[in-house]
């Protein structure tokens, strides 16, 4: 991410410029290959996707460590070298800004690893990369590399297809053979989890409480608003327990049932939950507010189903946001 982040700061300093043919300049004197040239693309502008990996090697990586001596720029970066604890499979026509959101995103949590091997920074790029190939496909930097790896993490990119690329597809068999963790980057945008849970919770329980305080403000009988109340109560807990017994049958059918129809139950459970919410919020306020039992611990149940029920269905549909947003971004 370091890495990541310094070629970002140059970017974003304008010391990368792009002339009227097209071609990157950071600054270094070197010479650029008609190859190299060819592979800079449209997103070298874009601030979500950045220079591609082709561009991020001719203009930083190669002239940086030919000044160092001509190593890979891991092993300028950490003379002793580090064990590889993931392996990253990608193909270098994403963006590097792009790559380090996915890897982000992807990264295996609470298992301790810090090290990861990318062939742009573990490779010495100024070497005939080609001599390093010549030999068995299992005995290359890269299979050896994935054999330390616990885990592989399969990067998409916006820009092709992964396994086009022949490398990535024996990437791919490398991991099944090793029987490695492979990974994909499903967890979702930060942004994307703030919006999902503004409009399935935070919406919802406002507009529960707006609607419990116009009900305890209606000029009703105390008898007939604790009679709506409870008989809405009634109604949301025996439809929690529905849903919650409802909820197993998807995970069993999931690999049976077409993928569409599975999507389209889950968000038809998740607005389910979604309505119980702002009912039981709703029916907060009369069953608090209403001459009644006093909280103490002999009639606890009497709040403790409510809330119990109401903090369920919180959970549930944070749940259900969790996995449909897995599932969108995969």
């Amino acid at each position: 991410f370091a890495f990541v982040e310094e070629i970002r700061s140059l970017w974003e300093s304008g010391r990368w410029k792009i002339d009227w043919h097209g071609t990157a300049h950071s600054g270094y004197s070197h010479s650029t290959s008609s190859s190299a040239t060819r592979r800079f693309t449209q997103f070298f502008s874009d601030e979500v996707t950045g220079p591609n990996l082709y561009e991020v090697n001719e203009r930083f990586v190669k002239p940086l460590t030919r000044e160092a001596g001509g190593m890979s720029y891991a092993l300028m970066k950490h003379p002793s070298g580090l064990l590889c604890q993931i392996f990253i499979s990608h193909a270098w026509a994403e963006g590097i800004f792009e790559l380090g959101d996915h890897v982000r995103r992807a990264w295996p949590r609470m298992h301790r690893l810090h090290n990861l091997y990318c062939c742009l920074l573990a490779n010495p790029q100024n070497l005939d990369m080609s001599t390093w190939l010549d030999g068995p496909p299992a005995e290359t930097p890269f299979a050896r590399a994935m054999q330390s790896a616990s885990h592989v993490l399969i990067i998409p990119n916006s820009t092709v297809g992964i396994y086009t690329r022949l490398w990535c597809v024996y990437e791919a068999y490398l991991g099944t053979q090793y029987k490695k963790t492979c990974i994909m980057p499903a967890r979702p945008k930060t942004t994307a989890q703030c919006r999902i849970l503004f409009l399935t919770v935070l919406l919802p329980i406002v507009i529960g409480l707006v609607s419990g305080l116009a009900l305890v403000l209606i000029p009703l009988e105390d008898l007939h608003l604790k009679m709506m109340a409870d008989g809405l109560f009634l109604m949301a807990f025996l439809t929690t327990i529905l849903c919650f017994g409802i909820s197993p049958t998807f995970k069993l059918f999931k690999g049976k049932c077409p993928h569409r129809c599975i999507h389209q139950n889950m968000n038809i459970l998740r607005a389910i939950h979604v309505v119980l919410m702002c009912i039981l919020t709703l029916v907060a306020f009369p069953w608090t507010m209403l001459p009644g039992p006093h909280f103490t611990p002999s009639n606890f149940d009497h709040y403790f189903i409510l809330f119990g029920t109401w903090l369920f269905n919180i959970l549930r549909v944070t749940q259900l946001n969790e996995e449909l947003l897995e599932d969108r971004e995969l």
